[in-house]
């Protein structure tokens, strides 16, 4: 009788045991990961936040920077600033290996020197993969280091590494393929937010 009971204790105890962790399980909040935007870390580190040119009116030119985030995300939403008023900007995100084209979104208006953002329908993002985003503009900031010395590639953003920055000339939907280390032309960003540990 004493075995059965001892029995009956530890299938009870190993039954409650199992209910807990089923219930922490399905009453745990799904994380919700911080929204990072890598542009301005990207000029700080790089140092091509110290001497900005604007130009404007120069011809077109496709041009942005390749990245890798280092973990599962999307991007949410597009950035773009630009020294002078613009309608119609394009701006395409590319599979940076491939070449290809995954999306493109047009921001309808852009008033001069000022921050526009536009939510999209969410562009999903894996870790350790090259990609691409560009804008098509003939005004933008060139950013350099007040010495013109090189930048050092990569530049870890937070979760976000820029590989490099590159441009090529004309209104084309071309994936740019002249890249410089002296400088950096924009400016355009965009808000990542990580989907996965």
């Amino acid at each position: 009788m004493k075995t059965q009971n001892s029995m009956i204790s530890k299938t009870g105890i190993l039954t409650l045991m199992v209910m807990g962790v089923t219930w922490v399980s399905c009453s745990r909040e799904p994380i919700t990961y911080p929204e990072e935007m890598p542009l301005d870390d990207y000029l700080t580190i790089s140092g091509f936040n110290e001497n900005t040119v604007r130009i404007i009116n120069s011809g077109h030119y496709e041009f942005g920077f390749q990245f890798k985030p280092v973990v599962d995300g999307m991007i949410k939403a597009l950035r773009v600033k630009i020294p002078d008023n613009a309608t119609d900007v394009r701006i395409t995100i590319w599979d940076a290996d491939s070449k290809e084209i995954i999306r493109t979104e047009t921001i309808a208006s852009v008033s001069k020197d000022a921050f526009v953002e536009q939510a999209i329908t969410p562009v999903e993002m894996d870790q350790n993969h090259s990609y691409m985003i560009t804008l098509n503009a003939d005004d933008w900031y060139i950013r350099k280091r007040m010495d013109e010395t090189p930048a050092h590639y990569p530049i870890t953003c937070g979760n976000i590494m820029i590989e490099k920055h590159a441009s090529t000339g004309g209104t084309r939907q071309t994936f740019p393929t002249l890249s410089s280390i002296l400088y950096y032309a924009g400016d355009l960003d965009f808000v990542f937010q990580q989907t996965a540990p």
